[in-house]
């Protein structure tokens, strides 16, 4: 369950009610997206697990989407751009929870500070997201920011490989064409 901490629970993810995140709780939408993604790692005790020791900040900025900022193996900082917010408030918030939780990606493997090639730091942060339900959205988010690119084609290549092995009855590939369930 997502709990409302002044404190960080170890046995649960869940958000400090610190002023910083006083954003996310002004707005039901936002509030709902940070819930849904916090639910989902709080289902998965290896995910979760690997949160138990960490104090995450989200803090909202100008910008487009969002950066992950480490300052140790601790300390966590997400910023939620403009851009994010507006989709995570908007009828399709589904597209906003797949960024967060492919920056949240990003700190399950710990790629601050780490010399990891960045495309595979890419793509495991987008299977993150996939492995949390938010490979449809990765795709769809991954296609208009990036459409075209080499970069690109490689991060589709394995989120549709993920959807065949895990989700079988759909197909979703560079034109985002789905394959009617039986």
């Amino acid at each position: 369950m997502f709990n409302l901490r002044k404190k960080y629970s170890p046995k649960k993810l869940s958000l400090a009610a610190v002023k910083d995140h006083k954003w996310i709780f002004q707005n039901k939408y936002i509030h709902e997206s940070f819930k849904e993604i916090f639910d989902q790692i709080n289902k998965n005790s290896v995910i979760s697990k690997r949160f138990k020791n960490k104090d995450l900040l989200f803090l909202r900025a100008n910008g487009f989407w969002s950066i992950t900022l480490s300052y140790d193996h601790k300390n966590e900082i997400v910023i939620v751009f403009n851009e994010l917010f507006k989709v995570l408030n908007s009828a399709r918030p589904r597209l906003g929870q797949a960024v967060l939780a492919h920056e949240l990606g990003h700190i399950f493997y710990g790629h601050s500070g780490s010399l990891i090639d960045p495309l595979k730091a890419q793509v495991q942060a987008d299977l993150f997201a996939a492995e949390l339900g938010y490979a449809k959205e990765m795709l769809e988010v991954i296609e208009d920011l990036h459409s075209g690119h080499e970069e690109t084609r490689v991060r589709i290549t394995y989120l549709n490989s993920y959807l065949a092995e895990h989700e079988p009855n759909l197909f979703l590939g560079p034109h985002r064409h789905l394959k009617q369930k039986n």
